[in-house]
């Protein structure tokens, strides 16, 4: 598992390439880290969770990123989410977060204390994150907002270039779990979504990879690729081209392509709640895993995406997208749930639910996917 999962990873890093070089050197950390957690299971099953250990690399990547912020609220915050997750490795947490405030200054250094608890454990995560965002102040979270004012989003400079990360908008998302004992279980997934605006186009990009075992067998492996790019109308509408790509190895079908583009419409957009509607007609191209045919179609493509700010820093998100094509269709629904920790960390909930009219042969129509998971908003 974690070699494929190293090869999807490599494919994710390789798309996103094309569009800015940081999302090279981040996502190799995290998907290094994922792997090492599978190497490492049945390593933690024997010694315990208490047992000390080196610093995690996902947990010196998180750091690193809070880091670059500049912010010692950010990085205490960073340090006691990452504490109540790697309660083995809490000196190592401590000692790393200690050099980055290091670096800030002494000035700013004195405004935190860290804290680790003499006794920690899993069920004391929740409070130790709870104290992270009390650490963190009421600061003002710009990202919580569903829809950003023109006036707060991300310009390009001269300096800034497509390959540099402060000219995109976007969050990666991070969850993975291991478990062993009476069954061993590894689950991981990692997902980038971005998107950078110039003038009256938006380049939207959206990557990802989700893989799962259970008893050595495999019981999820699906891989993405989006490419979404939307010309500016009005101030409401807009017209787009899409390019995506999928591998599942459980859907029946090797990969699929899709092509084509139309026009969209937000019918409502302010700061608390934001409902856009888009569609045109494609081209999708599949080849089926079992008898390796091929199923080449003229498709309609249609999505909803719904977004309300419930409160400040809590996300509630309903996106549900459709291909109808002869003699089968496809229809996703995902709703999420964020809330923010920080101004760049936060916590998320989706549910997934992919509905095939027609699958091939021995396939169910519904697949479903519960995650939970960490986002680092840029």
């Amino acid at each position: 598992m974690v070699q494929q999962f190293d090869k999807h990873c490599g494919m994710i890093m390789a798309f996103t390439s094309l569009n800015f070089a940081h999302f090279k050197c981040f996502t190799a950390g995290l998907c290094a880290s994922i792997a090492l957690l599978g190497n490492n299971a049945g390593y933690a099953a024997q010694t315990g969770l208490s047992e000390p250990s080196a610093l995690p690399d996902i947990a010196r990547a998180m750091l690193e990123a809070a880091a670059k912020s500049g912010d010692a609220d950010d990085i205490d915050a960073v340090a006691q989410a990452l504490k109540a997750v790697f309660v083995g490795a809490q000196d190592a947490i401590d000692a790393a977060s200690a050099a980055h405030l290091a670096a800030l200054g002494p000035a700013t250094t004195a405004q935190v204390s860290l804290s680790s608890p003499s006794t920690p454990n899993v069920e004391t995560g929740a409070e130790t994150i709870a104290q992270a965002v009390a650490a963190a102040g009421d600061k003002p979270d710009d990202q919580s907002s569903a829809q950003p004012a023109p006036s707060s989003a991300k310009q390009p400079t001269q300096q800034q270039s497509a390959l540099s990360l402060a000219a995109w908008d976007g969050a990666i998302d991070i969850g993975a779990t291991v478990a062993s004992g009476n069954s061993s279980n590894i689950a991981a997934g990692l997902a980038i979504d971005a998107k950078r605006v110039t003038g009256l186009f938006t380049h939207n990009v959206k990557t990802g990879i989700d893989i799962a075992s259970s008893d050595g067998a495999r019981t999820q492996e699906r891989w993405f690729a989006d490419y979404q790019l939307d010309a500016t109308i009005t101030e409401r509408s807009y017209a787009y081209l899409r390019l995506a790509y999928e591998e599942d190895a459980f859907s029946g079908f090797d990969y699929r392509l899709f092509g084509g583009g139309g026009f969209g419409h937000y019918f409502y957009q302010s700061e608390p709640f934001t409902l856009k509607l888009e569609g045109g007609p494609g081209y999708r191209y599949s080849l089926i895993d079992d008898n390796q045919e091929t199923e080449s179609e003229i498709a309609f493509y249609g999505e909803t995406e719904l977004d309300w700010l419930i409160r400040k820093g809590v996300l509630l998100e309903q996106d549900i997208n459709g291909t109808w094509t002869d003699p089968t269709s496809t229809i996703t629904s995902v709703t999420a749930l964020t809330t923010s920790l920080t101004e760049a960390i936060s916590t998320a909930v989706s549910f997934q639910l992919r509905y095939e009219t027609n699958p091939p042969t021995d396939r169910d129509n519904v697949d479903t996917l519960l995650k939970a998971s960490i986002k680092y908003g840029f």
